[in-house]
């Protein structure tokens, strides 16, 4: 049987023809031109990654991403080990080789945490993996993201301790959102100045990468606005408090809130907490009604 690289080698050399004589391979690298032609043939062939399984020694070491990963939960790998007892493995680990804050590459799990960790207390001498091409940081994330989530969805957590390995902006959040206890999608839109009319463009921007911070003291202060006004207010739901936030966040987006603002919408809140208490599932009209406080 063949081996993922020399599957990869026979590609390259299928489709060099076609990549020498194309004007863009000019711009790709070698690491780059393989992607390339694998992403082809699985276009061609989905089985195609299946074609490239293989079977490792168990001791060969099959390493987890430090914070990509999630933890190994021991109830679900003895369920899995209980499983296979009976049935036998249905499944393969998927991995990748590479250097990974290390000066040698190693096998990597991108998926099949828990099966590993079952194989081994089985005892089994040989790991069945299959072994795909990773070519950025960035693609790691997105191929792990899409994974585990065909069994149990990444919350947007997850995806924030994932990319907070590549992007200090996402270390951040995750201290932001211990300190003024928002939701995560709030803060990313308020640090990223964006308006929350439609959809949840926070979250967006979270799972792809995206989020930036453009002013961090300027956030903060309107974070820890949000919080000194919902302190004036009785308690909320759940649902009823995060509709009062988004209301906030789309009006910081619309009047440039300033200090002055902040002062007016705060008697404003004082002297209508009875009506705010009731506030409805609607932004904009909520919004529209806060507006008020500046006229």
């Amino acid at each position: 049987m063949k081996t993922f690289p020399e599957n990869i080698a026979n590609t390259a050399k299928m489709l060099k023809a076609v990549l020498d004589t194309s004007e863009t391979s000019k711009f790709l690298t070698t690491d780059e031109k393989i992607q390339l032609e694998y992403e082809q043939l699985i276009g061609k062939d989905i089985n195609y990654p299946l074609k490239n399984l293989k079977f490792i020694s168990s001791d060969v070491p099959l390493y987890q991403f430090e914070s990509l990963n999630r933890e190994v939960a021991a109830s679900q790998a003895n369920k899995l080990s209980k499983s296979m007892l009976k049935m036998g493995n249905l499944r393969a680990i998927v991995v990748v080789k590479l250097k990974y804050k290390s000066k040698t590459a190693h096998y990597y799990i991108l998926d099949g945490q828990h099966l590993y960790t079952a194989l081994l207390s089985l005892k089994v001498t040989e790991i069945p993996v299959v072994e795909i091409c990773i070519d950025s940081l960035p693609s790691l994330v997105e191929k792990i993201a899409l994974l585990n989530s065909s069994s149990k969805a990444w919350q947007l957590k997850d995806y924030i301790v994932a990319w907070s390995n590549i992007h200090s902006d996402y270390v951040t959040l995750l201290e932001l959102q211990k300190k003024y206890d928002l939701e995560y999608s709030m803060i990313a839109a308020i640090c990223a100045g964006l308006d929350l009319k439609a959809g949840t463009p926070g979250a967006n921007s979270i799972k792809t990468g995206k989020f930036r911070i453009k002013n961090l003291a300027s956030s903060e202060q309107k974070m820890s606005d949000i919080n000194e006004i919902l302190n004036q207010l009785p308690r909320m739901d759940r649902a009823a408090n995060r509709y009062f936030v988004m209301s906030l966040v789309n009006l910081f987006h619309e009047v440039n809130y300033t200090r002055t603002h902040h002062r007016k919408l705060m008697r404003f809140v004082i002297a209508n907490k009875d009506t705010l208490r009731f506030a409805l599932n609607n932004v904009t009209e909520l919004k529209q009604f806060l507006l008020k406080a500046f006229d």
